[in-house]
Parts: C-alpha cells; sequence; structure tokens
C-alpha cells in the first residue's frame, strides 16, 4: 500500500471473495452497473494491491464481491443505497405522503427483502423517485 516489499503471504485477501484475484487490478472494471455498455473508455492504469474479478465474472457493488452476471443484486438509482433488509430496522419517513413529525419505529421482519431505499436525508416521491426531503411536495403529506 505504502511502496513497501512484504512477504506474498501478508498482501491483501481480496475480503475472502474466491472469486477475486489480488495483484494489479485496473482503474476501470466490468460491474453490474456497467456490464451492459458496449464501450467503455478506461485508462489502463494498474492500482497497485488491488482485487480483480476471475475471467467472466463482474464485480457488485453492493455485497463489494465478484459474481455472474446474472447474480448481479439491484442496481440503485440516484439518490437510493442497497439495503439487504428494505423491511427492516430503524427508520422513519420513508415517502413524501409519510408524516415526518412521527417517532421512529423499529421492526425486525420473519424475512428480509433485499432492495433499493432512499439515502439518509432522501423521500420517495409519488412518482418512486428519491428527492431531498426539502423537494417534498407540501400536498403529498395531506393525503
Amino acid at each position: 500500500e505504502n511502496g513497501v516489499c512484504i512477504p506474498k503471504k501478508e498482501c491483501p485477501s481480496c475480503r475472502g471473495d474466491p472469486n477475486a484475484e489480488a495483484g494489479c487490478g485496473m482503474l476501470c472494471v466490468k460491474k453490474c452497473s456497467n456490464y451492459w455498455k458496449d464501450h467503455l473508455v478506461c485508462p489502463k492504469i494498474c492500482e497497485i494491491n488491488s482485487c480483480t474479478c476471475k475471467e467472466g465474472l463482474v464485480y457488485d457493488e453492493n455485497i463489494k464481491k465478484c459474481v455472474n452476471y446474472w447474480e448481479c443484486t439491484q442496481v440503485c438509482g440516484q439518490n437510493e443505497e442497497y439495503s439487504n433488509c428494505t423491511n427492516g430496522g430503524c427508520h422513519g419517513a420513508q415517502y413524501c405522503s409519510d408524516d415526518i413529525n412521527k417517532p421512529v419505529k423499529c421492526v425486525k421482519p420473519k424475512e428480509c427483502k433485499k432492495g433499493c431505499v432512499c439515502q439518509k436525508g432522501f423521500l420517495r416521491n409519488q412518482n418512486g423517485v428519491c428527492v431531498a426531503q426539502e423537494e417534498c411536495p407540501d400536498n403529498e403529506q395531506c393525503k
């Protein structure tokens, strides 16, 4: 990492991902989010002490592992983030139509649903888009 030579056995292990190889990772890799794009403009610069997915696999940014493209988790939109449990945890309002003054409730579901949720400070509007809380139409909370 800082240019000091170390024994090979002490090299990074790619977070224990058996589908990744340590070494010279390229700055531009096939990811779930760009898998279907034909032409990626990529600088051929080595990123020392990084990891690259093995041949035929793509990097899933949500779970931070290399997977087959058909195993990719959902790619989230702008102002969204991936969650392993969208229906659990502690959270307040999630939609513009929710009462933002209600106390935060905590839920522990029997089975979690994976997917995208709005990032902190954003709420989902009636079109399903995550917008800044202050951008929510005033009348949506009156419904």
